[in-house]
């Protein structure tokens, strides 16, 4: 874990912690990137960097595509729907040869920072702010494309689930509810994916 000092705030970030693309290398319309301040934790390949944007120094996140899944054009067009504070600006991207989407960076950190290893689930003292983020997020009415097919949508074969000794939920997934309203959610809403401000 790296500690930086910046403007007179310190930020905590992981140091790299597996391969990525070089960002250096991206597709820049408006944003020069100057440093790279951490590697948070993703399944995609997500820099905390510092860079230029018209003229000014500015914090900021890029995420770039480590799978066709993560559709970060989808996830651009509905931040950009989205005016809330909570919610950070699109400052650059690009969707060709190496989809990415650069966000400037909000006051706060990930809840699995704070809480660290959450051994003593710390994070549970969190759980009505998570339900009234969860109520606001399904509440919401986005213009989106479908999320694209992944293969744990499905229902896993009963092979699979005896592989798994998970062989008892078979009957769950033979009664399985018809489908309900379709409505926008967040597809990863777990702690370490919350980001809480200074404020709170």
């Amino acid at each position: 874990m790296c500690i930086t000092k910046l403007d007179g705030k310190y930020f905590s970030h992981p140091a790299k912690w597996r391969d990525t693309i070089d960002p250096y290398t991206l597709n820049y319309h408006l944003f020069q990137l100057k440093e790279i301040l951490g590697y948070p934790h993703a399944g995609n390949d997500v820099f905390h960097v510092k860079g230029i944007l018209g003229g000014e120094e500015i914090t900021a996140y890029i995420k770039a595509e480590r799978q066709t899944g993560a559709a970060v054009e989808n996830e651009a067009a509905i931040i950009r729907q989205i005016n809330d504070l909570a919610v950070p600006r699109i400052l650059d991207a690009d969707f060709g040869d190496q989809p990415f989407i650069v966000s400037r960076e909000l006051p706060g950190m990930r809840l699995s920072v704070i809480v660290g290893e959450n051994k003593d689930l710390l994070s549970l003292e969190y759980m009505e702010e998570y339900g009234e983020m969860l109520g606001r997020i399904h509440s919401l009415t986005i213009s989106a494309n479908s999320v694209a097919d992944r293969k744990f949508f499905h229902v896993p074969s009963r092979e699979i689930l005896e592989k798994l000794d998970l062989a008892y939920l078979n009957e769950y997934f033979e009664n399985i509810p018809p489908a309900g309203k379709t409505v926008f959610c967040h597809g990863d809403f777990h702690y370490a994916n919350h980001n809480f401000s200074e404020s709170q």
